[in-house]
């Protein structure tokens, strides 16, 4: 007896082939208290496989595509993840990992500058926030997470990663990969990278547009 056709969305048509052809498991909406929009799914999806593949990855989304969730959610898959950041984002760190159900370790660039490291056990994921904060080699912030990341896996979170030069990204890369990232080309470097515009992923209908000055 033939089975009867069924007809589902694009977006569960499209998973389904992703799961078959490349084994790439689909994220759920649900995180915690939080519901996934697509783009930050297929952003999981994606960094997943490339931190498995490279150890390394770094999301660079513009502003407001929500890519701490996103962190958040792959945080969630880990044995035991640590979060980096700067000292005033600690709190918004806080209750973004509350609403996920997500536990994580923090510490700030601030304290590791200071010489300060985190306690207990290495972690199998570490997650750096404003990533740019660590590009540079010559600080002692710089040496303390490149000891965190070796060894394991690391996401970094920046909508500008490239501050100056090309080389802060191969610095960042490094930390993950060592100094053969310093000598990777274009094309290479840009294998860690996951970006995406606002026009990319149709986030005009969920973030508010801000109109331009007029005069009053």
């Amino acid at each position: 007896m033939e089975r009867a056709l069924t007809f589902a969305p694009p977006r569960t048509v499209r998973a389904a082939i992703a799961r078959a052809l490349l084994g790439v498991a689909v994220t759920p909406r649900a995180l915690g208290d939080i519901v996934l929009r697509d783009h930050q799914r297929l952003a999981v999806d994606r960094l997943r496989v490339m931190l498995d593949e490279r150890r390394c990855a770094l999301l660079a989304d513009a502003v407001g595509l929500g890519k701490t969730y996103v962190a958040a959610a792959l945080a969630g898959e880990a044995d035991r993840a640590l979060v980096i950041g700067p000292a005033a984002l600690h709190s918004m760190w806080t209750g973004a990992l509350a609403r996920a159900h997500v536990r994580a370790d923090w510490i700030s660039y601030e304290t590791l500058s200071r010489g300060g490291a985190p306690r207990g056990a290495k972690p199998d994921l570490v997650v750096l926030d404003e990533a740019h904060h660590a590009r540079t080699p010559s600080t002692r912030r710089y040496r303390a997470i490149a000891e965190l990341v070796a060894g394991t896996r690391a996401l970094f979170l920046s909508a500008t990663p490239v501050h100056n030069h090309r080389h802060d990204l191969a610095s960042l890369v490094a930390l993950a990969v060592g100094s053969s990232a310093f000598t990777m080309s274009d094309a290479a470097l840009a294998r860690f990278v996951l970006r995406r515009e606002r026009a990319d992923v149709g986030a005009d209908t969920f973030i508010p547009a801000v109109s331009s000055p007029r005069p009053v």
